[in-house]
């Protein structure tokens, strides 16, 4: 069986960064466009300032993808750092979420920055002698 080598593991990483942060880019536009009062009113969102700090960490996930696909170590760390904020950001909506599309939006964006999260920290198997 072989292991997933450290660079294979950034590259997954990086990709599944990039995807998550232009898809947390896209969706948080319309909520952004929406204001602040009408998103703190409304009982059919995240509070605004879980969606502005999405929208900042999505345009940081974006950037550091590059890098960490490029093997830069703070790219990587910038990712690792993203990703644990927007799970922390996420982790509210498991309990709190007032639908269900938005608890399934958290649950999976929760998991995808745990994956990103660990595969930030994989690292090479290594050889045991015996």
């Amino acid at each position: 069986m072989t292991r997933l080598s450290r660079s294979t593991a950034l590259k997954l990483a990086a990709a599944l960064s990039f995807l998550s942060g232009a898809y947390g880019f896209i969706a948080s536009l319309p909520l952004l466009a929406r204001g602040m009062d009408d998103l703190n009113r409304s009982a059919d969102a995240p509070p605004y300032f879980v969606i502005m700090a999405s929208f900042v960490l999505s345009v940081i996930q974006i950037v550091a993808a590059y890098g960490t696909w490029q093997n830069h170590r703070w790219e990587i760390i910038i990712t690792l750092l993203a990703n644990a904020i927007g799970a922390l950001l996420a982790a509210p909506g498991l309990l709190f979420a007032p639908t269900p599309d938005l608890w399934w939006s958290a649950t999976t964006g929760l998991l995808i920055s745990v994956v990103i999260c660990v595969l930030c920290l994989w690292r090479d198997a290594t050889k045991t002698v015996a």
